[in-house]
C-alpha cells in the first residue's frame, strides 16, 4: 500500500468510526473506541451523546423528551471533566467541589470555548429535575444540537500534556 492509499483508508475508517460516510454525511451513531481489555471501564462523553441521539428519534414521546436532555447534560459534564482532567486540574476541582457552572467558567478562562448556551442547557435540565417541567420538543432539539457541537469541538481541542500534580495541601 502506498502513502495515498494508507491515508484514504485511514479517512474511511475514521469517518466510519465517527458515524459518517466518505462524503461526511452522518449515517449512524458514532462508535466508542474499544478498551484494550475488551471491557468498557466507564462511559465516555460520546456514549452519552449517542444515548441522547437515540432518545431524539421520537421526541413526540414524553419519555424521550425527558431522557434526551439528561443524556445531553451528562455528555457535557463528562466532556468538561475530561478537559479539566487533561489539563491536570481535576484533583483541584474535586477538592474544591467545583459545580458545573464553575467548571465551565474555568475552561472558558483557559481558552476552551464554553458558550453561555451550555448554561441554558443546564437550566433546562434543572427545571426538568427540580420543577418537573416537561421540555418542549424544540428545546430538546436545541439541547441536542448544542451538545453535539460542544462534544465534537472538545474532542478536537489539543491539550498540552502536563506532568505535574497538586501537593497534598
Amino acid at each position: 500500500m502506498n502513502k495515498n492509499e494508507i491515508i484514504a483508508e485511514f479517512r474511511r475508517e475514521l469517518s466510519c468510526f465517527l458515524g459518517y460516510d466518505q462524503n461526511l454525511k452522518f449515517v449512524g451513531i458514532a462508535k466508542s473506541p474499544p478498551m484494550a481489555t475488551g471491557i468498557k471501564a466507564s462511559l465516555k462523553p460520546r456514549d452519552f451523546l449517542n444515548f441522547a441521539i437515540e432518545d431524539s428519534v421520537a421526541l413526540e414521546q414524553e419519555r424521550n423528551r425527558i431522557n434526551c436532555p439528561g443524556n445531553c447534560k451528562r455528555a457535557i459534564d463528562s466532556q468538561v471533566d475530561y478537559l479539566i482532567r487533561g489539563l491536570g486540574f481535576f484533583p483541584l476541582a474535586r477538592k474544591q467541589d467545583w459545580n458545573i457552572p464553575r467548571k465551565l467558567e474555568f475552561i472558558s478562562q483557559i481558552g476552551v470555548v464554553a458558550p453561555r448556551i451550555l448554561h441554558r442547557l443546564n437550566q433546562l435540565r434543572n427545571r426538568l429535575e427540580h420543577e418537573f417541567a416537561l421540555p418542549l420538543k424544540g428545546q430538546v432539539e436545541d439541547a441536542l444540537d448544542v451538545t453535539t457541537l460542544f462534544i465534537s469541538y472538545a474532542e478536537l481541542v489539543q491539550l498540552p500534556p502536563l506532568n505535574w500534580s497538586l501537593a497534598s495541601k
